[in-house]
């Protein structure tokens, strides 16, 4: 053999015993003084004051390591919730996961236990052993982490209660740009009560998100969750099929940290006591100044410290910020809108309404609002259309006729209409202006 083919070769193994061999070390250590970092940093700060993660174990071994990471959220008049985390961790770049072995910085699997008296209690009373969750997490080389947990499907049945689950399964991605995709998948939950005639079924639900940058409030994301169907049957028997709900966050055209709120929620088919067949609801929140909701949530941290540091008095650093809030509220410009469709009675009913509202931008005191100045920036519009014969089908039917009487509600072409706008203080009922004293 040649010097220089033997070279090669060592070259190629001093190379392999570094990768395989020296980089899992490296890989380790990096791992116990990142960790916790790294997962704050996915956490957009005007929240990270109700989570504290703290690492309270670590052991480093040369391929592998375990920690223990406790996580405590605390919501605003609650008692803390903590988490704790077992983490058994492998160093790559060789990993060794469930699905087969993969190329990677880390591969992990996570024990997750509650830490409160009353879950474990809770849990001690049920007369089976469930299942298991299962959660794994996969670091790239390029920094993007994935995180899939899978509970498994388990069904008991005890004094002649029964309860079937399909499982669940999930997906979360966080990219190297801090873009981030979730997905959540549940399988069929159905519980019998024989002796009380009453019974319940989930037939799954599917819930999918998207985020631009998962540490940032504002930044633009998507969220469409959808039920194929539920029905209960007692003590109230209904059936809901086709429930789907999606909201979109964008930037707003108002200009830079504006953002624009779209949120529908809609039940395609329902079947109950209660004469409503369908729902459908579209909210729209634009030009929502981004300042508000970062101080809204300082508001919240505020409270929160406050409520645990003086049993629920508040200081003046805390009514400081409500009142900032108020302000921003009312200095800039806000559009509302929403428009509800229903099938009752067997007739369609339409309610749209826009508020549109200015802005005072030169208010500096919640004091020094000017009423008729408040009334010019603001405009309203509703608009209503209902099916006659049903509404007259309904409780509500004697109390429509006065106001068809008055003048307030129009019937045309078997619909009972209203149109009113609020423009620069005047008001308009039905193309007619109205005096605005006799509504207050």
């Amino acid at each position: 053999m040649s010097s220089r083919k033997r070279n090669l070769i060592l070259g190629l193994l001093a190379g392999l015993i570094l990768i395989f061999g020296i980089i899992p070390k490296v890989v380790g250590l990096g791992i116990r003084y990142t960790a916790v970092t790294n997962l704050i940093d996915l956490v957009p700060p005007e929240t990270r004051g109700q989570l504290k993660i703290n690492q309270s174990q670590f052991e480093n071994g040369w391929f592998s390591s375990s920690a223990t990471v406790i996580v405590a959220y605390s919501p605003i008049g609650a008692d803390a919730i903590s988490l704790k985390l077992l983490f058994d961790i492998s160093h790559g770049p060789l990993l060794f996961t469930a699905k087969g072995p993969k190329l990677g910085l880390v591969y992990t699997s996570i024990r997750p236990q509650i830490e409160a008296d009353e879950f474990a209690e809770a849990l001690f009373e049920i007369p089976i052993e469930l299942p298991t969750l299962i959660i794994e997490l996969l670091v790239g080389f390029n920094q993007s982490a994935q995180v899939s947990f899978n509970l498994e499907a388990f069904d008991y049945s005890v004094s002649g209660t029964s309860i079937v689950f399909g499982g669940l399964e999930g997906n979360f991605k966080a990219n190297s740009d801090l873009s981030a995709e979730f997905d959540l998948a549940v399988g069929r939950l159905q519980v019998i009560e024989p002796k009380t005639s009453s019974g319940f079924t989930l037939e799954g639900l599917s819930l999918s998100t998207t985020t631009e940058q998962i540490n940032n409030l504002l930044s633009p994301s998507h969220t469409v969750m959808t039920i194929p169907s539920m029905n209960s049957s007692g003590p109230f028997p209904f059936t809901l099929g086709g429930i789907s709900s999606a909201s979109t966050l964008q930037p707003s055209s108002a200009g830079p940290d504006h953002i624009d709120i779209s949120q529908q929620f809609a039940i395609a088919n329902i079947e109950s006591d209660i004469p409503l067949a369908s729902v459908s609801w579209l909210t729209e929140i634009n030009e929502l100044n981004g300042l508000l909701i970062r101080r809204y949530y300082e508001l919240l941290a505020g409270l929160q410290s406050q409520m645990s540091a003086n049993g629920g008095t508040f200081d003046v650093q805390v009514n400081q910020l409500a009142q900032e809030l108020g302000i921003i509220l009312i200095q800039n410009s806000l559009n509302f809108n929403n428009f509800l469709a229903a099938s009752a009675f067997d007739g369609e009913h339409q309610l749209d309404v826009k508020i549109d509202w200015k802005g005072l931008p030169d208010l500096t005191d919640l004091a020094l609002v000017n009423m008729d100045e408040a009334t010019r920036a603001l405009s309203v519009s509703m608009d209503i259309s209902l099916d006659l014969n049903a509404i007259m089908r309904s409780p509500a039917g004697e109390l429509v006729k006065p106001y068809i009487q008055q003048g307030f509600l129009v019937v045309d072409s078997d619909r009972v209409l209203l149109n009113a706008l609020l423009k620069d203080g005047e008001l308009i009922i039905n193309g007619e202006a109205q005096a605005l004293d006799q509504f207050f």
